[in-house]
């Protein structure tokens, strides 16, 4: 590539070629190709920074858990506040679009039972807890009687890439062996992400 070809292909003004060529017309040249790759930079910095992906949800619609189970959270348990710049969800499956560092939370609330343990967590390519791919874990333990509620947090960051698959996996163990919801009101489920950086 010659010097001043960046420029031309940003529409910068470039010394022409019909007119004398000297040092001073190399170095304008040089100078706007800078220029042009400055602002394809900027650009890119720009769309990462005014249009990062960011997926938060609620507690949508009742789920059976069953005691001392882990269970994926469906879509269709959650209602969402935003969902931009994945590449899909569907059946409790978030999938990632652009590649990065996410910030992730996720609570879950059980309510109504004698509880001895209540867990949630973020899970990335695995339906499975408590791996080297579980991105965010918060666990409750205690007794099994007298405790009706228990609500744990996860938080994390993880470097996910383009493709990744991201779960949110819940467990209740009661001391009935009951199935059981989450509790009722909008933040006793909850699902966030925020892409942070590349």
């Amino acid at each position: 590539m010659a010097n001043g070809d960046a420029a031309g292909a940003a529409g910068l003004p470039t010394w022409d070629e019909n007119e004398p060529v000297n040092e001073t017309s190399d170095k304008f040249n040089i100078v706007q190709d800078e220029i042009a790759g400055d602002r394809d930079r900027l650009d890119a910095l720009e769309a990462a920074a005014l249009n990062p992906p960011v997926f938060s949800a609620y507690r949508g619609a009742a789920q059976n858990v069953g005691s001392g189970t882990w269970s994926v959270v469906a879509s269709g348990s959650f209602t969402l506040e935003e969902n931009h710049g994945f590449t899909s969800w569907s059946g409790g499956l978030l999938t990632i679009a652009r590649s990065g560092l996410y910030a992730c939370s996720a609570h879950v609330e059980f309510t109504g039972d004698d509880y001895s343990q209540v867990g949630v967590q973020l899970t990335q390519n695995t339906a499975s807890p408590d791996t080297d791919n579980t991105i965010a874990k918060g666990e409750w333990a205690g007794p099994k009687s007298g405790v009706l509620n228990a609500g744990p947090t996860a938080y994390g960051m993880r470097r996910l890439a383009a493709g990744d698959v991201v779960r949110m996996l819940v467990l209740q163990i009661n001391g009935n062996d009951n199935v059981w919801s989450y509790g009722t009101h909008k933040p006793d489920l909850t699902w966030t992400m925020q892409w942070i950086k590349p």
